[in-house]
């Protein structure tokens, strides 16, 4: 497998899907379901970029990418926020808490989603 994407989402279908569209793309996958799985994960695993929803059941993601930043070990893994959850102001916070791309699931398709992958990946 190659570069180690992790998928942090709470609708299980989205995340099947997205993992099995990554892994066949040839990445290595790994998935948490809320931010507490999430902070326990990227602390062990230090993915090369990670995939984040914002509404999740307990702390959104907005919550995760404030604990990233703060973290030494993970502020400069890029984040891609894959939610739909209106842009409007949205996108400004994600951005402003560290995230490198926003992007509407339903309005995505796998291969957009992979080629900006591969466009951000290729540029570290």
């Amino acid at each position: 497998m190659g570069r180690t994407i992790a998928v942090i989402d709470d609708d299980a279908f989205i995340t099947d899907l997205y993992q099995r569209a990554l892994e066949n793309a040839g990445f290595r996958v790994i998935v948490a379901a809320d931010a507490d799985q999430a902070m326990k994960l990227l602390a062990h695993e230090k993915p090369d970029l990670v995939l984040l929803d914002i509404i999740m059941p307990g702390q959104d993601g907005f919550e995760v990418l404030k604990a990233m930043q703060a973290s030494e070990d993970l502020k400069q893994i890029p984040v891609f926020v894959f939610s739909n959850l209106p842009q409007d102001g949205n996108e400004e916070r994600a951005r402003s808490l560290g995230a490198v791309e926003y992007m509407i699931k339903a309005n995505t398709p796998p291969r957009t989603l992979l080629a900006k992958l591969n466009k951000t990946l290729s540029q570290q």
